[in-house]
């Protein structure tokens, strides 16, 4: 395995692992209901049921309620997890490093763009 994989990514989901393993909580978090439609298709003679299509409406007021529901309970669950801002942090200490395009040839001395971090 590629050694910089393993001296960059493996602290880190070592870390995620572990803020996981501390933060689970005693009870279940309370999803929303999707509703199931009654949407039935037909492709080659076979019956398939799609009783979520209404979700692929992401502009219907039904679709936005339940997304902002279970955002309400992802990010809930997420912001009690008290390593999160550590995690946070090693993340972009480990992701902020000097990165370099493809060179490029921009004018005579071949000078190519760079980013900082």
């Amino acid at each position: 395995m590629n050694r910089f994989f393993l001296r960059t990514f493996t602290p880190s989901i070592a870390l995620v692992f572990v803020a996981a393993t501390l933060t689970a909580q005693t009870s279940a978090p309370t999803y929303p209901t999707a509703t199931r439609g009654t949407q039935v298709d037909v492709y080659h003679g076979v019956t398939i049921a799609d009783p979520y299509r209404w979700l692929e409406d992401v502009d219907s007021p039904q679709t936005k309620a339940w997304v902002e529901a279970e955002n309400k309970v992802t990010f809930g669950y997420l912001a009690a997890i008290p390593e999160r801002t550590a995690i946070r942090n090693r993340l972009t200490q480990l992701w902020n490093y000097p990165k370099y395009e493809t060179p490029t040839r921009i004018d005579p001395n071949g000078v190519s763009p760079s980013e900082s971090g």
